[in-house]
């Protein structure tokens, strides 16, 4: 079973099978790295958010996105919109 969501398409085991645009997944980086400087380290944010460090490394660096468990995990902590986290980061910081 497939389903789309947030421009992309995922399977029901929340792997992401592919996105529609490559910038989504670079601003939802810088917009991710913003967020966590509201903290006191990228440690502290992986911990409260039970998610690996090598992995929120990897969100981070834009490599990878974060299946949709993920993705919903991290805008539920951070309070924002699944929409808005991958706008252009000019807008986001706004």
């Amino acid at each position: 079973m497939c389903f789309f969501f947030e421009n992309q398409y995922f399977v029901d085991n929340g792997l992401c099978v592919s996105m529609s645009k490559q910038s989504d997944s670079v601003n939802f980086a810088a917009n991710l790295k913003f967020l966590c400087g509201f903290y006191s380290s990228i440690s502290e944010v992986c911990r409260r958010l039970e998610i690996n460090r090598q992995q929120f490394n990897r969100y981070l660096s834009g490599k990878s996105f974060p299946a949709y468990k993920n993705y919903k995990k991290i805008c539920d902590f951070f309070g924002v919109e699944s929409e808005e986290i991958v706008i252009d980061p000019i807008e986001f910081e706004k």
